[in-house]
């Protein structure tokens, strides 16, 4: 990937500003393209996902949310694998951090745009339109510029994921896999434990994630995860940790911890 990149500037009468651009990551072209670089650009010696995988079987990846400092580099090593896939329709489930809703909502906008250019959105009409979930919303649109950087020609599904019943989850699962998206769900795990209770807590989110376990996972993302879990039941697969990480790494600061995990599915 070159510094000019190839990004998709149509033009929409209906765009989603960025709002995050600035603060959890960076706010120009050149910015964003340097720090998704220098990312790609740590695996490139070391763990390779990208000579691990039979690309046909992935369906899916499971990726933090936080600011890209933090957490980037935990979520390029699941998104370097989107350079074997190459999918056309992706969706995003992430949790609402700041209105409740009880059900999965769309955005109402036609494209979302970052640094990169514009993503025009997939107009699923199984979901119900919501300005406000998506307005203010970071676990999406920190997003949007990895799947740029690896498929700028791409359309997109974001959906917030709000509490849910049992028979919504089913529901939205069935819905999902009858179509054909590949998925991105978005979750952080652990939050604000000192580093030895955080590794513990994380560590036993992982073994549950890989399991399909709902009960005992402490993610943010929690919602999300149970329409995945509820897709992977149905369609015989299982989550695959590539990379575990926590903000100490980069605050320095032992005492009150966030954890972060990417997985493949």
């Amino acid at each position: 990937m070159t510094l000019e990149g190839d990004f998709m500037e149509k033009n929409y009468s209906n765009v989603r500003k960025p709002v995050f651009a600035g603060s959890f990551y960076p706010s120009s072209k050149k910015g964003v393209l340097t720090f998704l670089q220098n990312m790609d650009d740590t695996y490139s010696d070391t763990h390779d996902v990208l000579k691990e995988k039979n690309f046909a079987e992935i369906s899916g990846l499971i990726v933090p949310h936080a600011g890209w400092i933090y957490s980037g580099k935990t979520a390029m090593a699941a998104y370097r694998l989107l350079k074997g896939i190459k999918p056309k329709k992706i969706v995003i489930l992430g949790p609402s951090h700041h209105i409740w809703i009880n059900s999965a909502v769309r955005d109402v906008h036609d494209a979302w745009e970052t640094p990169l250019g514009v993503l025009p959105l997939i107009n699923d009409e199984d979901f119900e339109p919501s300005f406000q979930a998506h307005e203010k919303e970071h676990s999406l649109e920190v997003q949007i510029p990895f799947i740029q950087y690896f498929v700028p020609d791409c359309t997109i599904l974001p959906l917030v994921v709000g509490q849910l019943l049992e028979k919504q989850v089913e529901s939205l699962s069935e819905k999902l896999l009858n179509k054909d998206y590949f998925f991105i769900i978005s979750t952080d795990l652990s939050h604000f434990y000192p580093i030895a209770e955080a590794h513990k807590r994380d560590l036993q989110t992982i073994d549950n994630i890989e399991a399909l376990r709902e009960e005992g996972t402490e993610a943010c993302g929690i919602q999300p995860l149970r329409v995945a879990f509820a897709m992977m039941r149905k369609d015989g697969k299982k989550p695959h940790l590539i990379n575990y990480s926590t903000s100490a790494e980069v605050s320095g600061d032992s005492t009150s911890v966030v954890g972060y995990a990417s997985f493949w599915f």
